[in-house]
């Protein structure tokens, strides 16, 4: 397994700090699964270690590995979210207990080819990323009371523009999504009571739309995915590891729904669309074994792999972080 090491992220740093004194300041994220693009739809699933070491594992159509790329230790540091773009090159986020953000800019191969740090920002915390079909990429900032602010970067990972909205008391933004066909992005929000909210904005981050569910008691809504058509797949989960698949069409009307389960000690996590319009998804187990699930556009099983349990590592996950 071939490894950047600890003078690779203080590389990366230095670089992307002459670029922030150099930029006009900013004014203020998928989660552990990410599909390629076209023709192969590869996933790339990202590993998180307690001691700052992160691992992307690259899978085939058949969920298959074929490619491993670890990085790190980097104490203090934590891999939170991926995002593979049109182009096949993909964002990772790292992000510290300080405030402070970096986001890597990876080829095919996992080689670095740029990187951007951002912050520290009290009280702030980078959530997630995602990109669109011109390689911009947004970045999802939270704070504990139920503000969020996205960012807007270009390919190059410079600061373009951003949004900020609330607060909103008792709802948390959990994660951050983009259609390619029209460059829009979904939001979605939770609420403890098994509420959720999905709301829309247009490529300047304005509100165009959005929509309330629940609430659903012991359900919650962890993850979205937009389509190529403009749809919304949003995975719910319950207590009893069930899961419920959900797509929304453009107006965040439900068109479709399947649920799998309820299997114990397991809960459903993250879902990616690909351009075919299959969805592939994370579970994820107390032990720390993980699997990956393959569907198709009528939210059929196709296929599953089963990764783990492997000690003191787990997906990367935006509840485990949150400690909700």
């Amino acid at each position: 397994m071939r490894r950047h090491t600890w003078y690779t992220m203080l590389l990366g740093v230095l670089l992307v700090a002459l670029q922030i004194s150099l930029a006009s300041p900013p004014a203020g994220a998928d989660g552990n699964i990410s599909v390629g693009p076209a023709p192969n739809y590869n996933t790339n699933i990202l590993w998180t270690n307690w001691d700052g070491t992160a691992d992307i594992r690259t899978l085939d159509t058949n969920l298959n590995t074929i490619q491993d790329y670890g990085f790190g230790p980097y104490i203090g540091w934590n891999a939170r979210s991926l995002s593979t773009s049109a182009s096949g090159n993909t964002r990772l986020l790292w992000t510290n207990w300080n405030g402070a953000a970096i986001i890597w800019k990876l080829d095919q191969n996992f080689n670095l080819i740029d990187s951007s740090t951002f912050g520290p920002y009290t009280d702030w915390n980078a959530r997630r990323i995602t990109t669109d079909n011109n390689n911009n990429t947004y970045l999802l900032w939270t704070k504990w009371d139920g503000s969020i602010d996205i960012w807007k970067l270009d390919q190059n990972l410079n600061y373009v523009t951003d949004e900020t909205y609330g607060p909103f008391t008792d709802w948390t933004a959990h994660d951050i999504s983009v259609t390619n066909s029209t460059n829009t992005v979904s939001v979605l929000w939770t609420k403890r009571d098994g509420s959720a909210t999905i709301w829309l904005l247009n490529s300047n981050l304005a509100q165009t739309n959005s929509a309330g569910f629940g609430p659903y008691a012991g359900w919650t809504a962890r993850s979205i995915s937009r389509d190529s058509n403009g749809g919304t797949h949003v995975i719910w989960t319950r207590w009893d590891g069930l899961v419920d698949h959900w797509v929304l069409n453009s107006n965040l009307s439900l068109t479709n729904e399947l649920s799998y389960g309820p299997y114990y000690g397991w809960t459903g996590r993250d879902i990616s669309v690909a351009g075919s319009g299959n969805a592939r998804f994370t579970w994820t187990n107390w032990d720390g074994t993980a699997e990956v699930w393959k569907v198709d556009q009528n939210l059929n099983y196709v296929t599953g792999q089963t990764f783990g349990p492997y000690t003191n590592w787990n997906l990367a996950n935006e509840f485990y972080e949150v400690g909700q």
